[in-house]
């Protein structure tokens, strides 16, 4: 059964909807309330939120720049080639 503790153990709530909210677009439950889900850098960078996707498309450092993936910044060609050496096989293509 879903459920969630406070640090001293005592159950705050159970059952089938305290965590709702988080994979739904149902009003948050309970224990969603109490203990939000914070962003991940998977999902900011637009990946899904499951934890079953281990390895991602890949795309070239500069197709990403020029589709805007990295919002306003705009590197500069040491930043451009930096980012192209800590991922010289591409990056996440969500």
């Amino acid at each position: 059964m879903d459920r969630c503790f406070a640090t001293d153990g005592t159950q705050i709530a159970a059952g089938p909807r305290v965590w709702d909210g988080i994979l739904d677009h149902r009003s948050p439950g309970v224990c969603t309330q109490r203990f939000p889900l914070y962003s991940t850098s998977r999902v900011v960078a637009g990946g899904p939120i499951e934890g079953g996707v281990y390895k991602c498309r890949l795309q070239p450092v500069d197709r990403a720049i020029a589709r805007g993936l990295y919002g306003s910044w705009r590197p500069a060609q040491d930043q451009r080639a930096r980012l192209k050496q800590i991922f010289p096989t591409g990056v996440c293509d969500y």
